[in-house]
């Protein structure tokens, strides 16, 4: 009989659109809240998880997680978003599991719909980094669960990226997508790439990811929240600089 997992706060503030969830230890979703707006986690993401911890019926020491994403994305949404779990986390001694942006971002959308890991059992994650820029990583799904292919990474997008998967069965997925097949298009490359799936229009939620982030408790990668950090992939650029 496996051991009962107290629930799991999911805070979801890497790009423009911030989530929160929270899910008991089977990943069921007992409460949840979305902002749309562009750029509102400072103002908003406290209290979306106010009202989700309320929703659920619990109290921050009843958690027994809190999973927050580390990187990459947006700078000041990170921040935000480590500064608030690490706030909730310390009083309680609660543990912080930081979940990759992009693997979260595949792990969600193969999860959207049971068919999708069948029909595209790769994934290349790809958000937008500022220039000619992307995050992003390759990952497969093999043996029901996520395997990472190639890291994430901050990269500088020419018409040979990801060449390996060229002509393949992928979906690359994420708002850094457009930028790229703007590329293959103005290069002449967009039919070695017509097997694939370009998915720009779908948005990543916190309670997407929760699978990950059981899997993530299960294999003991959690840490204590004074020693969380965020990993940018790249130094900080301000366009007024």
């Amino acid at each position: 009989m496996k051991p009962s997992i107290a629930p799991l706060l999911l805070l979801d503030h890497a790009s423009p659109v911030a989530s929160v969830a929270v899910v008991d230890g089977e990943g069921k979703v007992l409460a949840s809240s979305l902002e749309l707006r562009p750029q509102m986690q400072a103002e908003r993401l406290a209290l979306m998880v106010q009202e989700c911890l309320k929703d659920a019926g619990l109290r921050a020491p009843q958690l027994g997680a809190i999973a927050c994403q580390r990187g990459p994305g947006s700078y000041t949404g990170l921040r935000i978003g480590a500064a608030l779990a690490q706030g909730i986390a310390l009083p309680w001694n609660i543990p912080i599991l930081g979940v990759s942006t992009l693997e979260a971002m595949a792990w969600g959308w193969w999860h959207q719909d049971s068919s999708l890991s069948s029909r595209c059992s790769t994934v290349i994650s790809m958000m937008d980094a500022r220039r000619m820029e992307v995050f992003c990583g390759v990952y497969g799904w093999t043996s029901g669960t996520l395997e990472v292919l190639v890291p994430g990474s901050a990269l500088v997008l020419d018409q040979d990226a990801f060449s390996a998967w060229a002509g393949h069965r992928v979906a690359l997925v994420g708002d850094g997508v457009p930028k790229w097949r703007n590329l293959l298009v103005e290069s002449q490359q967009i039919e070695r790439w017509q097997d694939a799936d370009f998915v720009s229009d779908w948005q990543c939620t916190a309670a997407s990811w929760a699978g990950l982030a059981l899997r993530g408790l299960a294999l003991g990668q959690t840490i204590s929240p004074a020693d969380f950090r965020v990993d940018y992939h790249k130094d900080f650029y301000s366009p007024s600089l």
